[in-house]
């Protein structure tokens, strides 16, 4: 896209009254220097002794071997220039730039979608999809947590009713044990009704007696 001549001064114009470039009278002039002489016919002028002569008040004996002011301006410009870019000049329409090892200026337009990427979809300003997913995630995690903390009753009842059963079958055991105990102290001690009555058992009849022992005493 082609950047218009009062587009480009714009922007120098802004940059010039920015706070980045507050007290940095010498840098304010370089940059206004490259900038005039490119959008003019003095793009070719931009060598490294023009710029030290012209904005830096360099005398005609000036030798870049020998100073190196307008190397280390440049650079501190470039610095200047990504600080005002990174702030107060993040929104501008065009930036200016100075790429190293060069003084003419580049100017280029700034696509502010490109820059700052497609916006990131918001779940809960969806349609339905985006809601019903949400809330079917937390449903789901929902039935996965009651569905474990219901494991472990469950495991815990059943380890409860064998232990139960367990203890029945003891105390069961430890009954009939007793009543056999009790049976053979209590034939000889109260005589044989009581001690099955105490047990919980009945007196044989006679008509349960086989047929060959009746007579028999």
């Amino acid at each position: 896209m082609e950047i218009g001549r009062e587009d480009k001064l714009d922007e120098l114009g802004r940059i010039l009254e920015s706070r980045s470039m507050h007290g940095s009278e010498n840098l304010k002039s370089f940059l206004k220097f490259v900038v005039d002489k490119s959008l003019g016919d003095g793009a070719d002028q931009l060598k490294e002794y023009t710029i030290a002569t012209e904005v830096f008040g360099r005398s005609n004996h000036f030798s870049p071997r020998n100073d190196s002011v307008v190397r280390v301006q440049a650079s501190r410009l470039r610095s200047k220039l990504h600080e005002y870019y990174a702030t107060e000049g993040k929104a501008d329409p065009v930036r200016i730039e100075l790429p190293k090892g060069h003084y003419s200026p580049v100017f280029s337009v700034i696509d502010r979608e490109q820059e700052e990427g497609p916006a990131t979809p918001n779940p809960a300003h969806e349609p339905n999809g985006g809601i019903a997913t949400t809330t079917q995630l937390t449903t789901a995690n929902e039935i996965s947590r009651t569905w474990k903390e219901r494991r472990w009753l469950l495991a815990a009842l059943g380890v409860t009713l064998l232990g139960d059963r367990l203890s029945m079958s003891v105390i069961g055991l430890a009954v009939e044990t007793s009543c056999v105990a009790a049976m053979v102290v209590g034939v000889v001690l109260i005589g044989r009704s009581q001690t099955l009555a105490r047990c919980g058992l009945d007196e044989p009849q006679p008509d349960a007696v086989a047929p060959e022992l009746v007579g028999v005493r």
